[in-house]
C-alpha cells in the first residue's frame, strides 16, 4: 500500500516507540482506555471480565519523551499542517485537504481542542510503531492498513469491540494513565500515554453470545425448606407439595430455563446436584445483600449458557455484561417471599442504571409455589411486582441524565478534594457516589459548577495536593491566615509565621508555606502567598453561609458514619476498619 498524505507529514516528526508488556487491575481499564467517567455512561464490565480471565492483554507503548516534549511535537505537526493548508493549491483533492485540516480542526461537533491534539499524538505513536496508510475519518477515528483506533475517550467496552473487529484483534488507546499507575488529575487531562489492547481468540464465544438476539422464557422456583440429607437433583432434593407442584407446572410449560432460587446456592439449575442446603432464616441472619449479589451473578451465569457454567471462574464473573441488550428474558416466578423481592429488586435497578447495556427483563405472572416468608423488619424495596418501569419515558430519562451529570461532576470533585481527619491524622479519599450530596449543594453556589471545579483545580495544583474538605468550607480562615503570613513575611517575622501555622488545622497549608519560604526572592514568596489567598477568597465568596452549614453537616455525618464501626470495634476489643 502506498503512503498516505498523513504518513508523509508525520514522518517528518518521528516518535521512537517500544512495546512493553504490563499488568493492570480490572478497575484500571477505564483509565488505560482514556475514558472520561462516569462509568455508567462508559461501560467497562465486559472489558473487566476479559482482564479477569486473562483474555485481554495490555501493553504499554514506551516513549522516551516527557509530556511537555510530546505536546511540543504535536504543536510542530499542527504548525506544519497549517503551513501546508496555506500553500496547497486548488488541484488538491478535498479528501486530502480534510486529512490535513483534521490535524488542527475537529472532525465531529463534540471533539474538543484537547482531543484534537491527543488524536494527533496517537497518530504520531501509530506511525512510530510502523502503521502505514494512516488516515482520519469524520468520527475522529484513525485508520491504517491493518487496523482502526476509536475516537479519543471512548468507553472500554467499545474499545474491545473495536479490537475484536480487527484481523489482528488489537487496537490502541491514548490515555491519561501514566506507566506507574498515576492518574493525571484535574480538568483537561492530557492523554500523552499510549497502550495496546489485544484480545485472545479464546474469547470468541463471548462475542458470539453478545451478538445473539433471542427471546427467552425463564422459570424461577423458590426452594422449600424441606430437603433431603443426601446429594440429589433439586426436583428430588427439595420436598413439600408446594415446591414439587411448582416443578411439575414449570416442566409442563415451554421454558428455556428452569432454575431454583436457593438459600445457600442463590440460583441452581434443575440439572444440578444439590449437596446441602440451609434455611431461609439463615439468609436473614447474615448480610442479606451477599445472598442477593450471589443470586444475581449466578442467574446471569445460567442465562449465558453452558460456556459460562463450565468456565473455571464461572461463579466469580459478571456474565450479564455479555448478554445482548436486545435479548428479552421473561421471568415467571413460582413462589413468593422476601427472596423474590430482593432478587427482582436488584435486577430492575441494574437495568435502570445501565439501560443500554442490560438485557430486557419482563416480569410475568406470579405462580403458586413455596413462600419463603417476609422480613420481620419493614423494608422498602421501592417497587412492586406490578410496577412497569418505562425506561424510554422522557421524565425517567431526564432524571437519569441529571444523576449522570451530577456523577460526572462528583468524579472530578473527588480528584480535587479530600477529607482530612486531624484527631486521628488520616486522609480519606472520597468515592464519586459519596460526593453527590456536597456537589449538589455546590451547584446552588454563586459560581457556575464548572467554573468552581476549575477554581478547585487551580488550588489543588498550587497545593500539589487535593484541597482538604474543611479548607473548602472554611476558605475564609485560609485567606485570613495567608494575609497574616504575608504581613509577617514583609517584616521578616518567621516566629509569627510558625505560630500561625501551628494553630491552623490543615497541614497542607504548612507544607505550602514552608515550600514558599524556600524561594530565594522575597517577591516570589509574597506572590505565592497572595496567589493562594486570592484563589481561596474566590472560593469563600462563591459559597454562602447556608451552603457552608450544609457542607459542614454533611461532613460531620460522613465522618461519624465511617468512624462508628471503628469505635464500636474498639469497645468490643476488635479492630474494625
Amino acid at each position: 500500500m502506498s503512503e498516505s498524505l498523513l504518513d508523509v507529514l508525520l514522518a517528518k516528526h518521528p516518535v521512537p516507540c517500544q512495546v512493553e508488556s504490563m499488568e493492570i487491575q480490572p478497575d484500571e481499564i477505564v483509565h488505560v482506555v482514556g475514558t472520561q467517567e462516569p462509568v455508567r455512561d462508559q461501560p467497562d464490565s465486559r472489558a473487566q471480565l476479559l482482564l479477569r480471565t486473562g483474555w485481554l492483554k495490555v501493553d504499554l507503548i514506551q516513549i522516551a519523551l516527557s509530556p511537555d516534549e510530546r505536546a511540543q511535537l504535536v504543536t510542530e505537526v499542527q504548525g506544519a499542517a497549517r503551513n501546508w493548508l496555506k500553500q496547497a493549491g486548488s488541484p488538491v483533492q478535498a479528501t486530502e485537504r480534510d486529512q490535513v485540516r483534521w490535524l488542527v480542526e475537529k472532525t465531529r461537533s463534540h471533539e474538543s481542542a484537547l482531543q484534537i491534539g491527543q488524536r494527533v499524538w496517537l497518530a504520531l505513536v501509530l506511525h512510530g510503531l510502523g502503521c502505514r496508510g494512516l488516515r482520519f475519518d469524520n468520527e475522529g477515528q484513525i485508520h491504517w492498513q491493518e487496523g482502526l483506533v476509536g475516537r479519543i475517550g471512548l468507553a472500554p467496552d467499545a474499545a474491545i469491540d473495536l479490537a475484536w473487529s480487527q484481523p489482528t484483534r488489537q487496537t490502541y488507546t491514548a490515555s491519561f494513565r501514566q506507566p506507574d499507575g498515576t492518574i493525571t488529575r484535574g480538568k483537561g487531562r492530557r492523554r500523552w500515554f499510549a497502550y495496546r489492547l489485544t484480545i485472545d481468540p479464546s474469547a470468541a464465544f463471548l462475542f458470539e453470545q453478545r451478538a445473539q438476539k433471542t427471546q427467552n422464557a425463564v422459570a424461577l422456583i423458590v426452594a422449600s425448606e424441606i430437603h433431603a440429607t443426601q446429594p440429589q437433583l433439586p426436583r428430588d432434593f427439595y420436598g413439600g407439595d408446594a415446591f414439587q407442584q411448582a416443578c411439575i407446572d414449570a416442566q409442563d410449560q415451554s421454558f428455556d430455563h428452569i432454575l431454583v432460587v436457593s438459600p445457600k446456592h442463590g440460583i441452581i439449575s434443575l440439572d444440578d446436584t444439590v449437596d446441602s442446603e440451609t434455611t431461609w432464616d439463615s439468609v436473614l441472619e447474615g448480610p442479606v445483600w451477599n445472598w442477593q449479589q450471589m443470586a444475581v451473578q449466578r442467574l446471569g451465569m445460567y442465562l449465558f449458557g453452558k460456556a459460562a457454567i463450565n468456565h473455571p471462574q464461572a461463579r466469580e464473573l459478571n456474565w450479564w455484561a455479555w448478554l445482548n441488550p436486545e435479548t428479552t428474558y421473561e421471568l415467571t416466578v413460582f413462589g413468593d417471599g422476601f427472596t423474590v423481592q430482593m432478587l427482582l429488586d436488584h435486577l430492575i435497578h441494574s437495568g435502570g442504571r445501565m439501560p443500554h447495556s442490560w438485557p430486557q427483563l419482563r416480569l410475568g405472572e406470579l405462580k403458586p409455589g413455596y413462600d419463603a416468608g417476609e422480613m420481620e423488619e419493614t423494608f422498602d424495596f421501592d417497587f412492586d411486582l406490578s410496577d412497569n418501569i418505562d425506561f424510554d419515558d422522557p421524565e425517567y430519562q431526564a432524571a437519569m441524565q441529571d444523576i449522570n451529570i451530577l456523577l460526572e461532576w462528583s468524579t472530578e470533585f473527588v480528584e480535587l478534594v479530600s477529607v482530612y481527619v486531624s484527631p486521628i491524622n488520616e486522609l480519606w479519599t472520597l468515592a464519586a457516589d459519596e460526593a453527590l450530596i456536597p456537589v449538589r449543594i455546590l451547584t446552588a453556589s454563586e459560581m457556575d459548577i464548572e467554573e468552581l471545579l476549575d477554581l478547585l483545580t487551580d488550588i489543588s495544583l498550587l497545593l500539589e495536593h487535593p484541597l482538604p474538605f474543611t479548607m473548602l468550607i472554611n476558605a475564609g480562615l485560609g485567606v485570613s491566615t495567608l494575609l497574616q503570613i504575608t504581613h509577617s513575611l514583609v517584616h521578616d517575622e518567621r516566629e509569627a509565621i510558625s505560630a500561625l501555622l501551628d494553630v491552623y488545622p490543615e497541614d497542607v497549608l504548612r507544607q505550602y508555606v514552608e515550600k514558599t519560604l524556600q524561594e530565594t526572592s522575597q517577591e516570589d514568596r509574597l506572590c505565592a502567598c497572595l496567589t493562594l489567598a486570592e484563589q481561596l477568597q474566590l472560593l469563600h465568596l462563591a459559597i454562602d453561609s447556608t451552603q457552608r452549614d450544609q457542607l459542614m453537616l454533611w461532613l460531620q455525618t460522613y465522618i461519624s458514619t465511617r468512624m462508628r464501626p471503628r469505635i464500636l470495634g474498639s469497645a468490643e476489643g476488635t479492630d474494625k476498619p
